[in-house]
């Protein structure tokens, strides 16, 4: 019995340090940044060295939160609500100390439905779709960075990937692919994207840039009932946005280089959209040089070397 007990005391004694350094208190609000209406049930997450694992509280109706006995230490607070984006913030938390952090944080937009019109000919929920149909939306097209159109299409399902170049790609579905392929029928908001004098698709030449492009639709399997008879292995349609859904000016600057030497990239993407009462325009450029490769023939140099054709004094690069 008196073991016990003096167990007891033991245990009490060594948890007392503990709770003697764990008094300091981070209290706050969270209020919505466009109204300052409170959030009420907001998660709240504190992370600390000083902690073996993470912590929080969440709000009340008053959008208030409190989270006692915290030890010393550098914290960050990490705020998530449904249908807000996320907010954190870092706090230096001393030792039998009360710090008040307020947060705000801003609505964003929930993606509730997905809308294609490629399938039917007619907007339609992409689960009512009649035809195998990938989409990329322009939430994806705005999070990554690439130099032409085509990389987007890499991930999709049944579409092949075929690049000979910086900027010099295309693109084919259910097999058959090749740098001169043409299976696919490109569309850009539902009109033929071909070169009209070679009657095949160009990618690198079609008049979009990426900054202007709202989502791609991919259909694939014969769809000549509704395209005609070059849509025999699929559709492939780039849908652009609106002036009216998407105003002002947006410029996009990329730049890099390759291993080789001379090697660089740089490209320069621009797009401006207004509207005037019931008349809207837009109009987007691309500014693009890259350097991919140098090809020397030693035959066809010496056929222009002035000094093997007897005419020494044309030296301009060794070429008449």
């Amino acid at each position: 019995m008196k073991k016990h007990r003096f167990a007891q005391f033991l245990l009490v004694f060594c948890l007392i340090p503990s709770y003697l350094l764990a008094d300091s208190t981070i209290k706050g609000r969270i209020t919505d940044i466009d109204n300052g209406e409170p959030l009420m049930g907001a998660n709240v997450i504190l992370t600390s060295d000083a902690l073996s694992i993470p912590t929080g509280s969440a709000t009340n109706e008053n959008g208030a939160y409190r989270v006692d006995n915290l030890p010393p230490g550098l914290y960050l607070i990490k705020v998530s609500y449904i249908g807000y984006d996320d907010a954190s913030q870092s706090i230096q938390l001393k030792e039998d100390a009360t710090e008040i952090i307020d947060l705000e944080i801003k609505s964003a937009a929930i993606m509730f439905q997905t809308y294609v019109v490629t399938a039917s000919r007619r907007r339609e929920r992409i689960e009512d779709a009649p035809a195998a149909i990938s989409v990329i939306t322009e939430r994806n097209i705005r999070r990554e960075s690439n130099t032409n159109l085509g990389d987007y299409m890499k991930a999709i399902k049944g579409v092949d990937f075929t690049q000979s170049g910086v900027d010099s790609y295309n693109l084919s579905a259910r097999g058959f692919n090749s740098s001169f392929s043409s299976r696919l029928l490109t569309l850009t908001d539902g009109r033929m994207a071909n070169v009209p004098s070679l009657r095949l698709i160009a990618y690198n030449v079609i008049p979009v840039s990426f900054e202007d492009v709202k989502q791609f639709e991919v259909v694939l399997g014969p769809s000549s009932a509704l395209y005609g008879p070059n849509a025999h292995s699929g559709v492939l349609n780039i849908i652009t946005s609106t002036p009216r859904e998407s105003k002002g000016t947006t410029i996009n600057v990329q730049g890099g280089s390759l291993a080789q030497e001379r090697g660089y990239l740089k490209k320069l993407t621009m797009r401006h959209a207004t509207t005037f009462k019931d008349f809207g325009f837009k109009i987007s450029g691309v500014a693009f040089n890259a350097y991919d490769w140098e090809h020397y023939n030693t035959d066809e140099y010496e056929g222009h070397d002035p000094s093997f054709l007897g005419r020494a004094i044309l030296t301009h690069n060794g070429v008449d």
